[in-house]
């Protein structure tokens, strides 16, 4: 699997000089290499987002696009949502669509 912060260079989004300063920079921070790039206004947040999806082969959503029904909200309790950093979007048939917002978090 590539990982995001390649697929990021891949894009073109940042260099590979700038990747390996934010490694290097993860190696003695220990913080996220995501945040590394955030934090130095290297990418955006959305770019980040896309890539992390793309890692994962998950499709990205825009929250802004969708109306989402009072039914489907409720199926998750606002707690749980928020501390996971989910939202339900959709229910078909018996199955319910949720969007989170970092693939890697395996708590969720």
């Amino acid at each position: 699997m590539e990982k995001a912060e390649d697929l990021i260079v891949k894009k073109q989004l940042i260099t590979q000089d700038q990747l390996t300063q934010a490694r290097e920079e993860q190696k003695k921070t220990g913080e996220p290499l995501g945040k590394i790039l955030l934090k130095k206004g290297l990418i955006r947040e959305e770019d980040l987002a896309r890539a992390l999806a793309d890692q994962f082969k998950l499709p990205f959503i825009r929250f802004g696009k969708f109306l989402i029904s009072k039914d489907v909200i409720e199926k998750i309790p606002a707690k749980l949502a928020m501390h996971y950093k989910m939202m339900p979007i959709r229910i078909s048939r018996d199955s319910l669509t949720v969007c989170i917002s970092n693939p890697q978090d395996i708590r969720i």
